[in-house]
């Protein structure tokens, strides 16, 4: 059978051949051309004439036919599986047996909302890892609870905001501080301790001190602020002598302030003490004291302390607390003996919260005191009965001592008398503000 179709190819190629030539060409110079077959094509070998163009096909192959190689891809959870076909000899190809998808395999993350973000659930596809989120619930804000702080003395007060849920926190409705509020009490200075001012809050406690005041610069030996004559105040000095007194009167009359005798060492309170104390400070004028001391040694001066201090309890005086000391046998103590007595009253008196003097004379002062400067212990108040040198100079013991006694109740002639005060009287003239500088630094009840 295949040689019959051979034969049959052949005499066919012929016919053509003696067809398509018209006998002038005898195709003496043929060539040929052969084609190998394909997956799809026969081969043959082609034969053509390049003198007259006439060609012709023979030796024939069959097509080789496609070698296909099988590829399986399986579905995915979105993509379809098949089997692909493809020829190693070609690019002919093809697509069969297909699969639909598997569809995804969902795992389920719930993610409850928070005050602030919104919940929600996670899908993810086990398989491929693709995820989505879905049903979605509202965040439902914070849930505070409030805490409110005042404000101290030197903190801002303010609001804490604290979240029961999640523990966010955060501060507002701030109030300023409401600052210190002092209450000041002075310590007035000793002999051995600073004085100065002392600040206590009375609402956080908080202290400080300030104003430190030093003792000796208090003293009229150091004093730079003294009066002038001008400035300077007058008073008199009262006991129980001189009887009844119209303070009022003496007011009236020019008289700023008075020296009250407290009492004596010896026989205690002077009987007009009281009456005159509470009569002078009606009056307006300022009041100071003296105690009139026989005492010859240092414990029997403190024994004159503790007494004076129980008749000077519940007062206020604007002038010092003096000791008078004059006796002879004081005297005759010597200025050592002296000085140290001195001393104990002057540590009783500032111990306790009073500003101490001392009442003596330039006799003293030259002869018995010696290089022994009282001034430096206590403020001297002088007694030196001399009207006519207070008229010709009222300055003359100013920056020296604190008050002059110019004229005394005793004086015969030359002497003053004061409307209010029967007879003669002690005057005097003070060079300090004594009232400026106890009140500034407490002492006396202030």
């Amino acid at each position: 059978m295949k040689k019959t179709l051979i034969l049959l190819f052949c005499l066919l190629s012929a016919l053509l051949l003696f067809a398509s030539c018209d006998g002038s060409c005898h195709h003496l110079r043929m060539r040929t051309e052969t084609f190998s077959p394909d997956c799809e094509h026969e081969g043959y070998i082609l034969h053509t004439c390049p003198d007259c163009g006439y060609t012709y096909k023979s030796d024939f192959l069959a097509p080789l036919g496609h070698n296909l190689v099988g590829k399986v891809t399986p579905p995915s959870c979105t993509e379809v599986g098949y089997t692909s076909f493809v020829c190693s000899s070609c690019d002919y190809h093809y697509l069969t047996d297909y699969v639909i998808p598997t569809g995804h395999d969902f795992e389920t993350t719930i993610t409850p909302p928070t005050c602030t973000e919104a919940g929600y659930t996670e899908y993810a596809c086990k398989i491929c890892g693709y995820s989505y989120r879905a049903d979605f619930t509202a965040a439902p804000g914070h849930s505070f609870q409030t805490t409110v702080v005042s404000p101290t003395c030197t903190e801002a007060g303010h609001t804490d905001y604290l979240c029961s849920v999640c523990a966010f926190s955060y501060q507002s409705d701030f109030v300023s501080a409401k600052g210190h509020n002092y209450l000041t009490t002075k310590t007035a200075p000793t002999l051995n301790e600073v004085g100065g001012l002392h600040h206590v809050c009375v609402t956080c406690g908080h202290s400080f001190e300030s104003a430190p005041a030093y003792y000796n610069e208090l003293l009229i030996s150091t004093d730079a602020s003294a009066y002038t004559y001008d400035k300077a105040a007058k008073g008199i000095d009262l006991s129980h002598n001189n009887g009844s007194v119209d303070f009022a009167k003496l007011r009236a009359a020019g008289i700023d302030f008075v020296i009250l005798r407290a009492g004596f060492s010896n026989t205690g309170k002077d009987t007009r003490f009281e009456e005159y104390y509470a009569a002078a400070t009606a009056a307006g004028l300022d009041v100071g004291c003296y105690v009139y001391t026989n005492s010859t040694s240092v414990a029997a001066i403190k024994q004159d302390v503790q007494k004076l201090l129980g008749y000077l309890k519940g007062k206020l005086f604007a002038y010092p607390v003096y000791l008078d000391m004059e006796t002879t046998a004081q005297k005759e103590l010597g200025a050592g003996k002296l000085t140290q007595m001195l001393r104990a009253f002057a540590d009783g008196m500032l111990d306790a919260g009073y500003f101490p003097g001392i009442y003596t004379n330039p006799d003293w002062l030259t002869s018995v005191y010696a290089d022994a400067d009282p001034a430096f212990l206590l403020d001297v108040w002088i007694a030196r009965h001399n009207p006519t040198l207070y008229q010709q100079n009222p300055n003359y013991y100013n920056g020296k001592y604190g008050m002059w006694q110019y004229c005394g109740s005793e004086n015969t002639e030359d002497f003053e008398t004061i409307p209010g005060v029967n007879g003669r009287v002690d005057i005097d003239i003070c060079y300090r503000d004594y009232p400026t500088l106890l009140q500034k630094y407490g002492y006396n009840g202030y």
